[in-house]
């Protein structure tokens, strides 16, 4: 099992030192390439076009824009939230990524009781500890039932995320 980018993903085959590693969730197409057990490629995404006819990557819902082109190397922004400062990215190089960061903007929010709450992708995260300026945060609607989905941050930046929810957004 590969845990990668909140998602758990099984060996799909394995010759010699490569792998292909499929995401378990159903329906998902997301795989993984690894080769001496380094990630080197990661599938499951397409190219869209935009209203201005613009070429856009599509993964797991987010939209990314092309920023930088070098020869065959191009990276990818988050279109929705970039100019919010969202760090999401994605490296191709010939129309394959190599390298992508998915930790997209998050927000927080105010419960109805009063408490500070994490608002990420739909889902909220309580505070659960708090050691000087590290935090986790776990799911707020179903920890109890046992939703192990959290977030560590430091300095109010996310460092960590486990986002594989025992559960459907409210």
């Amino acid at each position: 099992m590969l845990l990668y980018s909140g998602f758990r993903h099984r060996v799909n085959y394995e010759m010699g030192p490569k792998c292909r590693w499929m995401c378990t969730k159903s329906r998902c197409k997301g795989a993984l390439f690894t080769y001496n057990d380094k990630l080197i490629r990661i599938a499951g995404f397409e190219y869209i076009t935009s209203r201005a006819g613009n070429t856009m990557i599509l993964k797991n819902g987010y939209k990314y824009s092309l920023q930088l082109r070098n020869r065959e190397r191009c990276r990818w922004y988050c279109s929705s939230h970039h100019h919010k400062g969202c760090r999401a990215n994605i490296h191709t190089i010939y129309d394959e990524i190599i390298m992508i960061n998915e930790v997209h903007n998050f927000e927080y929010i105010t419960s109805k009781a009063g408490r500070q709450l994490i608002l990420k992708n739909g889902y909220t995260y309580s505070l659960q500890t708090r050691k000087r300026d590290r935090c986790r945060w776990y799911c707020s609607s179903h920890h109890n039932r046992g939703c192990r989905a959290n977030i560590h941050t430091i300095y109010e930046q996310i460092v960590a995320i486990n986002e594989v929810h025992s559960h459907l957004r409210k």
